[in-house]
């Protein structure tokens, strides 16, 4: 029996650049992209948990909900007894914050991560609370989102953890924002609000090499040998 899996619910780099436009580049918003979601990569490694990636091609369902309670249900079939759901989208979130949310869920917590635009990052559910007929009519992908939480957690009647509210990323301006409140920041990510910002002009193939010297030591993703 696995205690806490991660599940990383998004749409591969490749999808994610025809829908956000971080950079009218298109060349530049795919590599950005795909920046993002090596970093979130890297974040879910560093913890030790075992996680999941649904991305496009293994989402199920007919709409964000459907899907999202699907995936969400998926996980707990595999005798999980909690699951940390994220995206793929937050350059802030760290393998602190998913360990602690871990630790909050171990507590029988329900745990959220709001973003500053109305929404989450990340959700920390346990079997025993999650309810997928509920999940699928929250107003997802919508400021509503944290709300609609709150309220289904007065349903459920159990704690709730809040995690320090950090920002994710679906737009230029998401970024214009993240410049203006982070205080500190790995050298990556600062590099890349100076460039969609248009304060540091840089070439696509250095561009490229930078992610490559930051992201190189990534494992490739597979699903852990216990889940197989």
């Amino acid at each position: 029996m696995i205690k806490t899996a991660i599940l990383i619910f998004s749409r591969s780099a490749k999808e994610e650049s025809r829908f956000k436009k971080l950079h009218p580049n298109r060349k530049i918003n795919r590599q950005l992209h795909v920046a993002l979601s090596n970093k979130t990569m890297q974040a879910v490694q560093e913890t030790g948990l075992p996680f999941f990636l649904v991305d496009e091609y293994l989402q199920e369902g007919n709409g964000f909900g459907e899907k999202f309670a699907n995936a969400i249900s998926s996980v707990f079939q595999k005798d999980c007894h909690n699951v940390i759901v994220i995206g793929n989208d937050c350059p802030e979130l760290s393998s602190k914050f998913l360990l602690d949310a871990a630790d909050k869920i171990n507590e029988n917590k329900l745990v959220i991560g709001p973003d500053r635009n109305g929404g989450i990052y990340l959700l920390g559910i346990s079997a025993k609370i999650f309810d997928s007929k509920t999940f699928i009519e929250i107003p997802w992908q919508t400021g509503g989102v944290y709300n609609a939480l709150l309220d289904y957690r007065d349903c459920v009647c159990f704690d709730l953890c809040l995690l320090e509210k950090l920002s994710d990323f679906n737009n230029l301006s998401d970024f214009h924002f993240l410049k203006k409140i982070l205080h500190s920041a790995n050298s990556l990510i600062t590099l890349i609000t100076l460039i969609i910002t248009g304060e540091k002009k840089i070439s696509s193939s250095i561009l490229i090499s930078i992610y490559w010297f930051h992201f190189s030591n990534i494992k490739r993703f597979r699903a852990p040998p216990a889940f197989q």
